[in-house]
This record gives C-alpha cells, structure tokens and sequence, in this order.
C-alpha cells in the first residue's frame, strides 16, 4: 500500500517542464511500444548559486544518509550512465552548464541502480527542502528520458536537449551484463517498471 501511494506521488509531479530544441528527430527503436530496459537512473538537483550553499548541503547530507564517503575514488562517477561494479556513485557539482550539460543551470548529481530506486528517491523527495530535483532513468533513449520519463520534486528546470540531437537508441542487452553481479538476488521494483509504462502509454 505505502508502495502504492509512493508511486502515485511520483505520477503527480511528472509534468512536462521548458524544453528547447525539443523537435529533434527519434530514434527509430525508441519509439517503439514496448519502453526500452532501465539501465540506470540519475538523481539530479538543479538550483541557482543563490542558494549553492544550501544544494552542498544537501549533497553532504544525501551522501551521509547512503553511507557514502564522497573523498573515495569508489563513490564517483566515471561515466555518465554506467556503473560496472559500483553499486553508485555521485558526480562533481557543475557550477558551469555550458559544459554539455542539458539542464541551464547548476547541479549535481547521484547515479544509481534500479534496486536502489524506491529508496533514494523517496529519501530525496522529503528532504530535499526547498531545492528542485529532477530524476529520470537511463536507457540510451535520452530523449525520452529527459522528458517523457522525468519526475520532478519542486520546480520544472529548463532543459536544453541539443546535446541529444543524435539519440543514440536503447542500450543493448551486452551492457547489462557488466551488473549482472551487482544485481544478483535483487529485484527491480515492479512498481517503478509499472509506473514508466504507464507513463508512457500516456504520451
């Protein structure tokens, strides 16, 4: 039942935010019926450097609360959607957006597993305060993922998807394998699976 409300939560705040460049062409295997398979998810706070001070603290916190030791090579990212044998990993804040990034302003960011989702997102979604958060998953349709599947807690961010303007088409099956380990006797939340294709039967 609580999973039930979580997920129902998650549906009223995925609305559609700004986008610009949001005419590109689809790649062909990304707009078929069946959605493609969830690789990885991003959990991304967007803000203004009005309120930096505040999104590093909360960072701090997120990382405490997942038993993180942001000074350890194993907790950041070195790749933008996979893990391999990192069950996650936090990036670097970007105080500069003009560096590739499709979100125009600030952020950082948490890449994570679907096992991991009910409870980074639910803990990210109540103690988050005041700032905007923005997750969405990863499954090489990046279009798709950062607008039809996006969840947002607080303000829609606008989003510049130029970057994706040659969408790369879902991952293949071999990528998979590399969390094969990570994934043994862990399941990916039937909810979260039920929620995508629901959201995107409504687009």
């Amino acid at each position: 039942m609580i999973k039930s409300i979580f997920i129902f939560t998650l549906l009223a705040v995925a609305f559609t935010h700004p986008t610009i460049h949001d005419n590109w062409p689809r790649h062909p295997e990304c707009i078929k019926d069946k959605p493609p398979r969830i690789y990885s998810y991003h959990f991304h706070v967007v803000f203004d450097l009005k309120v930096k001070d505040e999104a590093l603290a909360f960072r701090k916190k997120f990382a405490e609360f997942l038993n993180v030791d942001l000074r350890l090579e194993r907790f950041q990212c070195d790749d933008i959607y996979f893990l391999d044998t990192k069950p996650l990993c936090f990036f670097d804040p970007d105080f500069n957006p003009d560096k590739g990034s499709p979100w125009m302003n600030p952020e950082w960011a948490i890449l994570f597993l679907p096992k991991d989702f009910e409870r980074i997102v639910s803990w990210g979604f109540q103690n988050r305060g005041n700032l905007d958060i923005v997750i969405h998953p990863n499954t090489g349709c990046d279009i798709a993922d950062h607008t039809w599947y996006v969840l947002y807690g607080g303000n829609p961010r606008a989003l510049d998807i130029e970057i994706f303007r040659r969408e790369g088409g879902p991952f293949p099956d071999e990528i998979f394998k590399t969390t094969d380990k990570i994934l043994a006797d862990q399941q990916v939340n039937d909810n979260v699976k039920r929620f995508i294709r629901n959201h995107e039967s409504n687009h």
